[in-house]
């Protein structure tokens, strides 16, 4: 196996562009981007032809461990998923056991807009107390560690 791993495409997507090129990689590391046919000597070549190559994407509306639902996806589980699909960062979004508890009472929702309508209406009949529930549930900037949510479930 080669030191050095080429992954070329025609859609590479770069601060500004995007466009053929080829990403240089050694050890890991993405060392380099150079033009589509820049290949060196004993590369390992990936072709990505038509294939979109990109940064890792970033998703700022997860929900992980909702209260009550952790059975179904827990912090471990819902990383791993976003990661596998090219997610690296993404923003929690907070959680209030009220609006937990009025959103399962009405289960199961005939279709999908039934259920946005009421996750809708719910939220904005929430009461302070309920917004600061979730806010304090909320991990703080720089939080590494799981919500108190997941620490309950």
């Amino acid at each position: 196996m080669s030191e050095t791993l080429v992954v070329h495409g025609k859609r590479v997507v770069r601060p500004g562009s995007t466009g053929p090129a080829s990403i240089h990689i050694r050890n890991g590391v993405i060392t380099a981007m150079h033009s589509f046919d820049s290949i060196p000597d004993g590369a390992e070549l990936v072709d990505a032809g038509d294939s979109v190559i990109m940064p890792g994407l970033v998703d700022t509306h997860v929900h992980l461990n909702e209260p009550g639902r952790a059975h179904w996806e827990g912090f471990d589980s819902g990383t791993r998923a976003a990661a596998a699909g090219g997610v690296t960062t993404f923003l929690r979004c907070c959680g209030s056991s009220t609006w937990a508890a009025k959103m399962e009472a009405r289960r199961p929702y005939a279709t999908l807009s039934h259920l946005l309508e009421h996750a809708d209406q719910t939220w904005s009949e929430s009461s302070i107390d309920n917004w600061l529930e979730a806010f304090r549930a909320h991990p703080r900037i720089g939080e590494s560690s799981q919500s108190k949510w997941s620490q309950e479930q």
